[in-house]
């Protein structure tokens, strides 16, 4: 993602899911790519999956809160 291969990241995180389902990283970096692509609803599913696997896992509810008031869910960005 770094070295701005988007595409490679993905499918390198959806490996990751594959192989561990319970990656929360994995699910958090999704969301992060959705996000920078504009695909507001995939960030928020992944960023939820991501928080319902880790609840620490505060990357994940900082991309939540920008993709929900991306999409003008301002009330459920701010909680």
């Amino acid at each position: 993602m770094h070295k701005g291969n988007a595409t490679a990241a993905e499918s390198e995180d959806k490996e990751a899911i594959k192989l561990d389902p319970k990656n929360a990283d994995a699910y958090q970096h999704l969301g992060l790519i959705a996000g920078m692509q504009q695909d507001f609803a995939d960030a928020i599913s992944y960023e939820k999956t991501a928080i319902s696997i880790d609840p620490k896992c505060t990357d994940a509810y900082a991309v939540l809160g920008k993709a929900l008031s991306s999409k003008g869910n301002y009330n459920e960005a701010i909680s």
